[in-house]
């Protein structure tokens, strides 16, 4: 099983399955995708044998199993869209564990345990010569300008995010208010002003 690495948001996920020995009679490759992913991140998978899709039994319990043909050792691919969103998610990592199971032409089972993994991460970061990704969702922080404000009324600042983030704020959010410091001026009396001496 192949590791396709890092996988930008909204292409395609492309995990190489090759079998280190052919067997002589049709068998079943089951798969099931995990890691950090959620349901939203990922389309269907699609599966191609030498070139050909096969067909793709979602088996309804997280799994998906296809034949493979008698004598196939590869050509064997198994394509996973990731569906780029307006989220930031940062790095998912992305698995497929796939297993082989079925019968020997002469009906002996193939030995049980004839699996492998292959681990993908999803990424979603901001563009860059390094990591050029055209679906970056890093957010933005604005925060508006109130403008002048009367003494005694209300200075209000709208704080918007640019992009949603898939994670909930530590308890309680940390905020701060910063001014500089100001010295009040108190009305003139006579009373306050020095005596003279004379």
């Amino acid at each position: 099983m192949s590791n396709p690495g890092n996988v930008n948001e909204g292409s395609d996920a492309k995990f190489d399955i090759t079998l280190g020995k052919a067997v002589d009679a049709e068998t079943t490759i089951t798969f099931k995708l995990g890691g950090d992913i959620e349901s939203d991140d990922i389309g269907t998978p699609v599966v191609t044998i030498g070139g050909t899709t096969v067909t793709l039994v979602n088996n309804g319990n997280g799994t998906y199993s296809f034949q493979v043909p008698a004598g196939t050792t590869g050509g064997i691919v198994v394509t996973v869209p990731t569906h780029d969103d307006a989220v930031f998610e940062g790095s998912e990592k992305l698995t497929l564990e796939a297993t082989l199971s079925g019968k020997t032409a002469s009906g002996v089972d193939l030995p049980a345990g004839i699996t492998d993994t292959g681990n993908a991460a999803i990424v979603d970061r901001k563009h860059g010569s390094g990591h050029p990704n055209p679906g970056a969702d890093v957010p933005t922080l604005d925060v508006s300008n109130p403008g002048n404000v009367n003494e005694g009324s209300d200075a209000k600042f709208d704080i918007t995010l640019g992009k949603a983030v898939d994670a909930k704020p530590p308890s309680p959010s940390s905020w701060a208010v910063t001014s500089s410091p100001t010295t009040s001026a108190r009305p003139w009396s006579p009373s306050a002003a020095p005596r003279s001496p004379w």
